[in-house]
């Protein structure tokens, strides 16, 4: 019986208290703001120590303040049903490039039905705030459930005037209610190693100048001559058409009517005898011919025409008569 006891008693001495946790923001030389995560701020997913910036690489969880850590509060950082990969960082300035810094976590637990959860710190020693670059220097992973954890704890040199420091949970599969605690992020440099002389910059590599060569001189081109432009004779005028005299249309003369002696008109006294009832003795004299101009109105009319019938059928009159007076016995001749 006194046996159990005192093996009971040295299991309890054994196991960490809240108390006797280590608290590294107590060390005079720490750099992190904020480092007993003592006041919060609004943030995305809920709130984070003031100072501290949250991220999220996969899932959806919540970020808020809890009692679970020996000086409260403490960041709770959980999810009910999805796993989670996600944490906070802070960018701390002032550093001396090719020194060596140290961050360590004091406080970092989980509360789970799952058996491990695992519980990281790194540092980025060129300032960069990705999680997930390549330049992040990473503490080994925990995924003990337990409450002490020295190891967290991770070291770089600085390669520019700031440094990031980063706290990571990861839970890769979902057993309920996962929560994890963290607290207590510090950062100091670390005077036992010495300054790094920052490297060399590499040396401008000379150009060697370039080897004047004898090359013959390329020869000159021959002139083409450019033959001068052809003249375009001018265009010929053509000459318009010559307009044709229309013919004047000439009067034909018209024929010039003579005028006849009146027509005898014979009177027959009895079966035998015929009498010339007018008889002129002489052919009219020229003064009886009509004057030209009234020829030419009698050539366009009727008149004309007539006049030249009965000119011609006096004319027969009077020879018929003539010839039956000489064959008359007795007649006259």
């Amino acid at each position: 019986m006194l046996l159990l006891a005192l093996v009971a008693l040295i299991g309890v001495l054994a196991w960490p208290t809240p108390a006797a946790a280590q608290d590294p923001c107590e060390d005079p030389r720490n750099l992190t703001f904020n480092c007993q995560f003592d006041t919060f701020s609004p943030a995305p997913g809920g709130e984070v120590p003031t100072g501290w910036w949250p991220f999220v690489v996969s899932g959806h969880p919540a970020f808020d303040s809890a009692t679970d850590t020996p000086k409260q509060p403490s960041l709770r950082v959980w999810s009910d049903g999805e796993g989670f990969v996600a944490g906070v960082y802070q960018e701390v300035a002032g550093m001396e490039v090719g020194a060596t810094y140290e961050a360590f976590i004091g406080w970092a637990v989980f509360q789970s039905a799952g058996s491990e959860m695992g519980r990281a710190i790194g540092i980025d020693p060129t300032g960069g705030t990705d999680p997930n670059g390549a330049s992040v220097v990473w503490s080994p992973e925990v995924w003990e459930k337990k409450r002490s954890n020295p190891e967290l704890r991770v070291r770089a040199v600085a390669q520019a005037d700031r440094i990031t420091v980063f706290v990571r949970a990861n839970n890769p599969r979902s057993s309920g209610a996962d929560q994890a605690f963290l607290d207590a992020v510090s950062l100091v440099r670390d005077d036992s190693v010495p300054v790094a002389a920052p490297a060399p910059a590499p040396e401008p590599t000379a150009t060697p100048a370039p080897v004047a060569t004898d090359t013959p001189p390329a020869p000159a081109a021959e002139a083409t001559a450019t033959p001068l432009p052809t003249e375009t004779a001018a265009p010929t005028a053509t000459a318009l058409p010559t307009e044709t005299e229309v013919p004047t249309a000439t009067a034909s003369p018209s024929p010039t009517a003579t005028t006849l002696p009146p027509t005898a008109t014979a009177t027959r006294r009895s079966p035998e005898v015929w009498v010339l009832a007018t008889a002129p003795a002489t052919l009219p004299s020229p003064a009886a011919v009509a004057p030209e101009s009234e020829v030419q109105q009698a050539s366009f009319g009727l008149e004309g025409p007539v006049l030249v019938i009965l000119g011609a059928v006096a004319a027969s009159g009077i020879a018929a008569g003539l010839l039956r007076a000489r064959k008359r016995p007795g007649g006259a001749r």
